[in-house]
């Protein structure tokens, strides 16, 4: 079959450094089964902020994908008005490309965020009667709306997008399926479009492209930066955006600076880029013990993960599953975290993760001093970990699920 996966805000694998993530890796498994697969993709990168390609360039991939790469305008902020203009204005251009006289797929594949090309995707599959899949990536725009301050201001900003709710509404409803990144985000789904979920409703984890070798260079740069190993090491690896960022955790080795006068028992790696990384790097700079690393190839995660500890994912608040606690675990890191949700319930019941209340820097400071100092109970954590990511968490097992579940949407047209 012919399938249209729409994803506009995934790094595109345009070079080997370029980790795979969910579309990446879903497309992959199609094109291996002999389906013909078209990824509509932005030309710009959300992760690094910057043009990967022409707008307009069609693209050809090792595995046989054919990537089509959108115009874009770009922008600076995560959450911001520029982002909003892009996102549209990339729908926009989605449509225009519909115009034309283009090979009909058999079956679609919609990821939202973005909602906007998401909904562009839904109404030309109804116009023809094509089966289509949402995969519910984000809740937007419910984070949209609780990215604003509380009071009058969220309350004008759910008004002004009144319109985008329908539009979500619409989309969803009318969908074959609901895909969801965990249980929360596809309940969430099932409550826009107003059902109870069907057997065409299903979750499929996040997951990532196994590790590779690390970078072997980096990674004695690393150590010889760390010191003879006389201290556990933690580490965040991600974006600066608003929800998900380091500062909780730099604030927690800080406010224990303070309290003992000394540098803490453990050494820590900030691994990664975003929205307030200059000013972040900038206000910790002073803190005995951190290393900030800027943007990472995939080996470079990879040295990371080799001589970390302890894996921090501080989520701001609400349902969360980010993608690089799958690379945590499949290291075989303990995880302390503040996200709700399945990373929460499942942390809970396998035993790798301890959670924190999001931004309370202090609880994370003492949960990271009783770890490190307890090495045996680190140890068990990790062995969980590793267990959890071979049961539950290999990408292969959950994108060969996923292909399965999508030709047995297929075969319903």
């Amino acid at each position: 079959m012919r399938v249209w996966l729409i994803q506009t805000g995934e790094p595109v694998p345009l070079s080997k450094s370029v980790k795979r993530i969910r579309t990446a890796l879903l497309a992959s498994e199609l094109a291996s089964r002999g389906h013909q697969v078209v990824w509509w993709a932005s030309a710009f990168d959300h992760g690094s902020r910057k043009f990967v390609a022409p707008g307009g360039s069609t693209h050809l991939l090792d595995d046989g994908i054919e990537l089509r790469l959108l115009p874009a305008l770009g922008y600076k902020n995560n959450v911001s008005l520029q982002r909003y203009i892009d996102h549209r204005y990339v729908a926009g251009r989605f449509r225009k490309e519909l115009k034309k006289d283009l090979l009909t797929p058999d079956l679609i594949v919609a990821a939202t965020p973005d909602y906007h090309i998401a909904a562009e995707a839904g109404d030309y599959a109804a116009r023809l009667g094509i089966p289509y899949v949402v995969d519910l990536r984000d809740v937007w725009p419910d984070s949209v709306v609780e990215a604003l301050p509380r009071g009058p201001v969220r309350v004008l900003g759910r008004i002004a997008l009144l319109g985008d709710f329908r539009k979500l509404r619409r989309t969803l409803k009318r969908a074959s399926g609901l895909v969801g990144m965990m249980q929360s985000m596809l309940d969430w789904g099932l409550g826009y479009a107003d059902r109870l979920q069907g057997p065409n409703d299903r979750v499929f984890y996040l997951g990532t492209e196994p590790l590779p070798q690390p970078d072997n260079l980096f990674l004695e740069e690393l150590k010889s930066k760390l010191g003879p190993g006389e201290y556990p090491t933690v580490i965040y690896v991600g974006t600066f955006g608003r929800f998900n960022h380091p500062e909780v955790l730099l604030s927690a080795v800080e406010q224990i600076c303070g309290e003992t006068s000394r540098r803490p028992p453990f050494n820590v790696i900030i691994g990664g880029e975003g929205d307030r990384f200059a000013s972040i790097r900038k206000k910790y700079a002073h803190l005995p013990g951190v290393h900030f690393t800027g943007w990472l190839t995939a080996p470079r995660i990879a040295a990371v993960l080799c001589i970390a500890d302890v894996g921090v994912v501080p989520w701001a608040s609400g349902i969360a599953f980010p993608n690089k606690a799958f690379s945590y675990l499949e290291a075989g890191l303990p995880l302390v975290h503040s996200a709700g949700g399945d990373l929460q319930q499942i942390g809970n019941e396998e035993g790798f993760a301890e959670f924190f209340e999001p931004g309370n820097a202090k609880m994370l400071g003492e949960q990271l001093l009783r770890l490190v100092k307890d090495p045996a109970t680190l140890s068990a954590m990790g062995e969980c970990a590793l267990r959890t990511y071979n049961l539950r968490f290999r990408s292969e097992a959950i994108y060969q699920d996923y292909a399965d579940y999508l030709e047995s949407i297929e075969n319903i047209r």
